[in-house]
This record gives structure tokens, sequence and C-alpha cells, in this order.
């Protein structure tokens, strides 16, 4: 029986899908009368953004897709370039987004380009690159694609080892949490488990709250974070007088010489949120706002801003040695990596 592997976007769902997730490339495979969705029928492939001179990030869409197998091995993926109401667009119909690819894990971005130079490269005619959405693919690829692509399940546990369906394992030094289901929960981004004095608590960016407000679950048991009536507690919220109004990004909990710390992003009345942090006074909840020092931003030691041009984001905390780092993320240089070493007061 053929695997076929075929390429497609779904449907906008404004609430649920939108389209800058719902037009970008998916995949799945067919064999017979099953259909295996990749990914979890999320999107594997995404034309890139552009990002405007205020550093905000502007979505690209693809539609029409189409796949083709050179003779070099090599698979090219290519489809039309759409608008966000999903339709051509009419300014682009002679260039191509395109991806190429040999195993359907690591893919190389060819990019926005004239259609001709995707055909060039490809040793196929325009009309055997647009001509189907599916290709025909081995068994061999089909289980490399479905190991890989799959949500991952337990396939065996044995002593305080568990094995996966990807063939990795995992060594246990605690008791494994078996009841964990997936997904854990909806709408929460970048998400942090942290374990604090025999208790769980979880924070993340809450798109339920349009990324307004940092909330935490607290729980005994890892579990029970997760069920449907676990209580958030809003730990901090909007407030114009600190200039706490927008974009609550990417908090993480981190421990850091017995203290605990609160790294976020967040913006003022004009956006552009800016990495910064908070912590937890001594002897402190949790849980309780006014157990929280107030918010400051994140500078460098020497006391400049981080940035003064563009966003910062995505703050995380590094200890090597007796140096201590952060390392984030900055909408200006993009491509290029930059490390500060920071002072601790």
């Amino acid at each position: 029986m053929d695997n076929i592997l075929r390429v497609y976007t779904r449907g906008i769902e404004p609430d649920k899908y939108p389209d800058g997730l719902a037009l970008s490339v998916h995949m799945q495979i067919l064999s017979g009368e099953k259909k295996m969705p990749l990914n979890n029928d999320y999107g594997i492939l995404f034309p890139k953004a552009d990002i405007d001179d205020k550093n905000v990030i502007m979505p690209k869409y693809v539609g029409n897709i189409s796949i083709a197998k050179a003779l070099s091995g090599d698979y090219y993926i290519t489809g039309n370039d759409f608008l966000q109401e999903g339709i051509i667009n009419p300014e682009n119909t002679g260039n191509l987004w395109g991806w190429k690819t040999r195993d359907f894990i690591s893919y190389e971005e060819i990019g926005f380009v004239e259609d001709k130079l995707i055909s060039r490269e490809s040793g196929l005619s325009i009309e055997e690159l647009r001509i189907s959405d599916s290709v025909i693919i081995s068994d061999s690829m089909a289980k490399a694609l479905i190991d890989y692509w799959s949500v991952l399940q337990v396939t065996e546990k044995k002593d305080d080892t568990i094995f996966y369906s990807d063939g990795s394992k995992y060594k246990l030094n605690t008791s494994n949490h078996s009841g964990l289901g997936y997904p854990l929960a909806r709408g929460f981004g970048d998400p942090v488990i942290m374990l604090w004095k025999d208790d769980y608590y979880f924070i993340s960016t809450n798109d339920n709250e349009n990324d307004i407000g940092l909330y935490v679950r607290k729980a005994h048991e890892l579990e029970d974070l997760f069920k449907d009536d676990a209580k958030m507690y809003l730990i901090l919220d909007k407030d114009e007088e600190r200039g706490l109004i927008q974009t609550f990004w990417a908090p993480e909990f981190h421990i850091i010489n017995g203290n605990l710390y609160i790294y976020f992003a967040v913006s003022n009345e004009q956006w552009g949120p800016q990495c910064h942090l908070m912590r937890l006074k001594d002897g402190g909840d949790i849980l309780n706002p006014g157990d929280w020092m107030d918010p400051v931003k994140v500078k460098r030691a020497d006391g400049c801003n981080l940035a003064e041009n563009g966003i910062t984001l995505d703050m995380t905390y590094v200890r090597s040695g007796q140096r201590h780092y952060y390392v984030w993320s900055y909408r200006e240089n993009i491509g290029k990596m930059t490390v500060t070493e920071v002072t601790e007061d």
C-alpha cells in the first residue's frame, strides 16, 4: 500500500486558528483510508514575516501549496503569496514561496522568489512543480515522519526509565507523573513550571486574557496544575501608573542566591515590550501580589538600557561559576547574538 504525503493549508478560524497559523504549510500522510496529520495538524513551514519600522512583525501567508520530487532526490514545496483574507495576492502572481527538503524533517528556505528560479534550481518545469499537492513516500520515511512529528507516546516503563514512541528514553529521578495529558492547557504560551518548597507553580503568557497580567497556578501534585478547575492567581495586573499596560510576555521563575525572581517583558502605553524583573520579598507568598517587590526594567551593568531602539523580550538567566548572565531576544540586529554580563544588586 502506497504512502502519500500531502501538503495543504487549514481553514481560518479567527478565535481558534487565525490566518497567521492557518495559511502555512501543513502536512498529512495518507495510507489507504487512514489520514495522519503531522505536527498535530499545526503548521510546519511558515513564510518569513516582515518587520516594520516600529519592530512589529508583519506575517506573510501562503496558499495553493504544491510538492514535487526532483531527480536529485530533493522535494520542493511551493505556494502562492496569499493575502490575509485567504486569497492570492494579485501583485505577486509571478513569484512563489519555496522550501526544499530531503527528509521532511530538516528544511532549506528558498524564500519568496520568481517561479522560474525555483524551476531552474530543481530541474523541474513550473508545471511539474505546481501540478500536485501530494507525493508518494516509502514506508520507512512515513514511519520516521509519524514518529518525529507526532505527539510523543510512552511505549514502555521499566524500572526508573520511560521509553517513548520516537525511540528516545528518559531516566526518572522522581516518580513518574503519568496523569498528564495533551495538550496540558490551551491558550498559554511560554509555559514554565517550578518546584518551590514542595509545591509546583505554573506561569506563562496568558493568551486567554489577551496577554494582560501575570497569572500563577499552584498544586502539590504536578497533574493538578492542569485540571479544568485549576485556580489562577493574578499576581501582577495592568497598572497604568507604573507603565504596566500591555504585552505581559514570557514570564520565567528563577531562583538566584536563594531569592525568587520572575523575569518577563511588558509594555507601556506605546507598544514596545521591554525586559523586567520582580523579586519575591523574604518569606513572601508567591500567590500574594503584595509579597512581590515592584517590577523594574532590567538594565546593563553600567546602568544603560538593554536597547535604546527596538523591543527586548524572552529573558532567561544563566549562571556559570560565580558569574551571572542574562540572555534575551532583541528585535534589532536580527540574526546576531549578544550576551551581556550584569551585576546583581
